[in-house]
């Protein structure tokens, strides 16, 4: 949340014989705060898509990845919604890898479902120390914040989007929509790719590169934040 602060500043003038006007100082604008509000663990959910690369990339996979395990906390004003915030974060132990159901909503391009041992095998490279690093970091975060309004853009606003992943932090800017509930709240939603590169991560790859997970990461999600 930004803070604005307004500063007077001196003046100062000669005597003179015609008393000085004085000026009534300006009323600080008034902000109202936004009632804070609590992301849905079941409701929101965050998903990730990787595709297969390399010269042999046709004995790879593509990979369906989700969370529902989102916790955390928003703040959202449609009159001032560069002050808005999503602060979301989930235990990378809580990625499931190539569901059958996720994949069957995914698409005909994840039809085809990797056997136990290859899940299994992806979910380990995953969460291993050259990835995720699971054992000493066991979060991921993602915030959006300064929501700045953008005509041309069917979500309706572009977000400051920050991943907070193995100690650091990695800033993108993505559209994001945000739509009321009925019922009170907000869901925002949206899908952007982000690369591996972008996270400060390198794709898992096999049999010398020849085999690999592809650069591109498709992120899609929706975080369902309701009143406290």
């Amino acid at each position: 949340m930004l803070a604005i602060v307004g500063c007077a500043v001196p003046y100062s003038h000669q005597p003179s014989s015609t008393a000085p006007a004085t000026f009534a100082p300006a009323a600080p604008p008034a902000f109202t705060a936004a009632p804070p509000l609590l992301l849905q663990e079941g409701d929101s959910r965050i998903e990730l898509r990787l595709d297969r690369d390399g010269p042999l990339a046709r004995l790879g996979h593509r990979h369906v990845i989700v969370t529902r395990a989102v916790h955390g906390t928003a703040s959202f004003d449609p009159a001032n919604p560069t002050n808005a915030t999503f602060r979301a974060a989930f235990r990378v132990d809580s990625l499931e890898v190539d569901d059958p159901a996720e994949r069957a909503a995914a698409g005909t391009e994840f039809a085809t479902l990797p056997d136990a041992a290859a899940i299994a095998g992806t979910r380990k490279n995953m969460l291993s120390a050259a990835l995720l690093d699971a054992e000493r970091f066991s979060e991921l975060g993602v915030r959006l914040q300064e929501l700045r309004p953008v005509a041309a853009l069917e979500a309706g606003f572009l977000a400051n989007v920050v991943f907070t992943m193995k100690g650091g932090e990695y800033a993108v800017a993505a559209p994001v929509r945000v739509t009321p509930l009925p019922e009170g709240g907000y869901v925002a939603s949206g899908e952007w790719t982000i690369t591996h590169a972008e996270l400060g991560l390198t794709p898992y790859s096999a049999a010398g590169g020849l085999v690999k997970v592809a650069d591109a990461i498709e992120v899609r999600f929706r975080l369902v934040a309701k009143p406290m």
